[in-house]
């Protein structure tokens, strides 16, 4: 299924400035390369030459509006995103305001778009799509106003199925589960159109887990999967590719790299209190992130590309794609300078990530992804502490495969089934496995069924490894992560107090889950869950 606000496009508005077969076209091109290979300040370069050519062209602002965003610089791309609205012609102003919803409400900092979605509610007339997206936006600070908006939706389009469908999310979440499903049922027919089927699916998915009909939930995921399959073949051949290479630099790192680079990292100051956050997606990271945040010596950035954008981009080639891995040699040949200079755009990133400055405090880097950059971690931030959340591989593979994958990117296309998400794990966890012992960098690992167990001697135990004071406050979480836009899926469960139920939840589906434990074996003994 499509991505929306991914890749340039030309033209986005019909105007005397459109793009097409314009001296503008060649440059277009270049820059819409170079934002897929993920070289941002050479899309930025580029765009900026066609804006001093074209000035008044609301294309060019508004992808420069897109680009300020993804590099949050946020009030840069609201000035570009005002331009694109005032300088859009009559005809296209309302297709223009959505495409800015959409783009800003992707943003690291939900202000953006709030502002153009609450714009464009006071129009003559909102498409039911936008209010449907909105919904989509607003739910995870107010459910509420998101069912109004699908109400509002439904009003002037009692079919439209993407209200319809938000509508049975909602009440799926709000546990009115008879009319959730008499609401998806139907949506996922053959005659609906795959995006809204497997929406629709995943929902009933989760409907059916937790009203104890298993079997049938096993259906619904299988059938929104297989909606999503075909997208997700190219995406998981990248993944393998990805794998591959970090695979053949885990094969050339040895102690002595290791212990070389953590020398070598002497040289890079100042050093900064600074820690990862990793394990596997559906550890535990979220709920162990908001316990740590609570602290007011503590400060968290949830899942940002900054060390993709700002230390792993940088050492790869130029013109290669934005997943290459840098190869150990070009590791081992950075210069301090060099190193000194990624750090600084890195720690630079973060004060914008967290809002303000980041000062003395903490900084935790919440990424389960980076754990397969370990090493490459250890020799860029020689200070840095990790903090590993280990949870059952099994409910881990489970609750990945029962995840809902919007958008689809490489690593959840690999969870479209068991063996590929369980293999998923072995890559990821492997790597940690490999590394660790190796590790100059402080490290420490919690388990989530401690966690939900028995919270506080889990908390006092990571705020001593941080050399953070106890604060009863952590003990509150939920409270805190009310107040924070919690991008991850499980921002609704973090929002509340701990919960136990889904500790051995596996077991529900172990017989669809057996054909792929080998996989997990040599996991469940390392980790000791046998």
């Amino acid at each position: 299924m499509p991505k929306r606000g991914r890749n340039l496009n030309k033209p986005r508005v019909r105007d005397k400035n459109r793009l097409k077969n314009s001296p503008l076209s060649k440059l277009w091109d270049r820059a819409k390369k170079a934002w897929e290979q993920g070289d941002l300040e050479g899309c930025g370069v580029l765009l900026g030459k066609m804006e001093r050519l074209s000035p008044d062209n609301p294309n060019i602002h508004l992808e420069l509006g897109r680009l300020n965003g993804r590099l949050q610089n946020y009030e840069e791309s609201e000035h570009h995103f005002d331009r694109c609205i005032a300088l859009a012609p009559e005809g296209d102003k309302g297709s223009i305001l959505s495409q800015v919803c959409r783009m800003s409400g992707e943003f690291y900092e939900p202000k953006l778009g709030e502002k153009y979605y609450e714009q464009t509610l006071k129009s003559d007339r909102v498409e039911p799509d936008l209010l449907v997206d909105f919904a989509m936006f607003r739910e995870r600070q107010s459910p509420e106003k998101a069912a109004e908006l699908i109400e509002q939706a439904l009003s002037g389009d009692s079919d439209h199925l993407g209200a319809r469908r938000m509508k049975g999310h909602l009440l799926q979440k709000s546990g009115d589960f008879d009319s959730a499903e008499e609401t998806l049922r139907p949506l996922t027919g053959r005659d609906i159109p795959p995006e809204i089927r497997a929406r629709a699916g995943y929902d009933l998915g989760a409907l059916l887990d937790r009203t104890g009909r298993y079997d049938e939930a096993m259906e619904a995921f299988v059938l929104a999967k297989s909606m999503m399959y075909e997208d997700g073949v190219r995406l998981r051949n990248q993944r393998t590719e990805s794998i591959q290479r970090i695979r053949q630099l885990r094969e050339q790192i040895t102690p002595e790299v290791f212990q070389r680079w953590h020398d070598q990292g002497q040289e890079l100051q100042p050093q900064h209190r600074l820690a990862l956050l990793g394990g596997h997606p559906r550890s535990g990271t979220t709920l162990l992130e908001q316990v740590l945040d609570s602290h007011s010596d503590i400060c968290s950035a949830e899942e940002t590309l900054h060390f993709r954008d700002q230390i792993i981009r940088p050492m790869t080639p130029k013109g290669a794609s934005k997943d290459r891995i840098p190869t150990l040699e070009v590791w081992d040949s950075a210069s301090t300078d060099q190193l000194q200079s990624m750090r600084r755009d890195y720690f630079a990133a973060m004060d914008k990530a967290v809002g303000g400055s980041v000062g003395d405090r903490l900084l935790i880097d919440k990424n389960p992804s980076l754990t397969l950059s370990t090493a490459t971690l250890s020799r860029c931030f020689p200070e840095l502490k990790f903090l590993i959340a280990l949870r059952d591989p099994r409910d881990v593979v489970m609750s990945c495969f029962m995840q809902p994958m919007f958008p689809l990117q490489q690593v959840n296309a690999t969870w479209l089934q068991l063996g590929s998400a369980a293999e998923e794990y072995a890559n990821l966890m492997g790597t940690w496995l490999d590394f660790e012992p190796m590790l100059q960098n402080p490290h420490l690992t919690v388990r989530y069924e401690d966690m939900v167990e028995d919270l506080e001697p889990v908390a006092r135990k990571c705020l001593e490894f941080f050399d953070v004071p106890w604060n009863d406050r952590v003990l509150d979480f939920h409270k805190h992560a009310q107040q924070r836009r919690v991008r991850s899926p499980t921002f609704t469960e973090v929002t509340k107090k701990i919960f136990t139920s889904s500790r051995g939840r596996w077991r529900n589906y172990e017989k669809f889950l057996e054909p792929h434990l080998h996989t997990l074996d040599p996991f469940l003994k390392a980790f000791g869950y046998e």
